[in-house]
């Protein structure tokens, strides 16, 4: 009973963080040129190993969606604010009792 909370808690946060994960990727994908490809590059050998372009294309969501999942809570939170044009945070009245939870998550997961 007494790691029953942790382990809820943990559970529900694993949830949250793989729905996002379908969210960002849905988001990416309808506007796949909104990635910052800052300075990552692509060989020629990575290019043409690919049979296709639709192939690559999903490999590099799929990377980028990756990326913002190791980021903080509030950086994925920041990125989506950016990508859909609308303040979450700052508009967001629980917005600190949400982030609460998720530090507390990676306080039970560390």
């Amino acid at each position: 009973m007494k790691v029953l909370p942790s382990s809820l808690l943990l559970s529900i946060v694993a949830t949250f963080d793989s729905i996002i994960g379908d969210f960002l990727k849905d988001l990416i994908t309808r506007d796949p040129a909104s990635i910052d490809f800052g300075d990552k590059s692509f060989s020629y050998r990575e290019l043409f190993k690919t049979k296709e372009i639709e192939t690559l294309k999903n490999n590099i969501i799929d990377d980028e969606v990756n990326r913002l999942l190791r980021d903080s809570h509030k950086e994925q939170v920041r990125y989506i604010e950016k990508l859909s044009q609308t303040e979450i945070i700052n508009h967001h009245e629980r917005w600190r009792n949400f982030y609460e939870v998720f530090e507390r998550r990676n306080q039970y997961a560390h």
